[in-house]
């Protein structure tokens, strides 16, 4: 016997459709490519979202938004997880929108961004309670007054991740909404205009509409399957991987 997978990029079209209708069309849909694109095939999941409307990319590391350039994708590529000093100039070289959480992260993406001759798009991941990567919601201010007051660096977004928002319950997650909102109230009340704030995953996408924001970050959804049982069917999903 002969068993292959196949990956069916008109139900990832769908998919990236529905969310946008479902979120409308002054949301922007965010597709979440980390990890292989979850293992279906990063270069033409991503060639299908972004087609099918979506305005950006998230990955979680570095290596994975290089890889997408090299590719030829030019859409705006968030890296999510933790990139150390040392992995700036990955950033820098390829235009890729890195997450600041420390103060010597930032100062090593400026220099090398004004060697470059750039004004490199950065933003800040507010940890509101999921506890994995991220900096308090009294250590985002300074943080972003010390990136805005640098040369070479563009302050584009802040955001943050749910916990538990997969589950029935969702007052946790509306915690973590109140939390995030009064944070980025502060960064505004200094002067700091936020360009886009984004917080929700798929789950939230789904079932939190007022944590649509700016952007939302779909991922399991882009391949048509459900966070969870206990997550509502408000958005028809077509699964896009058959064995």
């Amino acid at each position: 016997f002969t068993s292959f997978i196949q990956i069916d990029l008109d139900a990832v079209t769908a998919n990236v459709q529905a969310i946008q209708q479902h979120v409308g069309s002054t949301v922007q849909v965010m597709g979440v490519v980390k990890a292989n694109a979850y293992g279906h095939g990063v270069i033409p999941i991503a060639r299908a979202v972004l087609e099918a409307g979506a305005a950006r990319l998230a990955v979680a590391r570095p290596d994975e938004g290089v890889q997408l350039r090299r590719a030829g994708i030019t859409a705006p590529v968030l890296v999510m997880g933790y990139a150390l000093p040392a992995e700036a100039a990955s950033s820098v070289d390829h235009d890729l929108t890195p997450t600041i959480n420390t103060p010597e992260m930032a100062e090593a993406l400026s220099v090398l961004a004004q060697k470059a001759g750039k004004s490199l798009s950065v933003q800040v991941k507010i940890d509101t309670g999921l506890s994995r990567y991220g900096v308090m919601p009294e250590e985002a201010l300074p943080l972003i007054q010390h990136i805005t007051g640098l040369k070479g660096l563009d302050f584009e977004g802040l955001y943050t991740h749910f916990a538990t928002a997969d589950e029935a319950d969702k007052s946790l997650a509306r915690r973590q909404l109140s939390i995030f909102a009064q944070t980025a109230r502060q960064i505004e009340r200094a002067g700091i205009a936020i360009p886009i704030k984004h917080a929700a995953n798929s789950t939230a996408t789904i079932d939190l509409p007022e944590a649509h924001l700016d952007c939302v970050r779909p991922g399991i959804m882009l391949y048509g399957l459900k966070p969870s049982a206990e997550v509502s069917d408000t958005v028809a999903l077509r699964p896009a991987l058959s064995l």
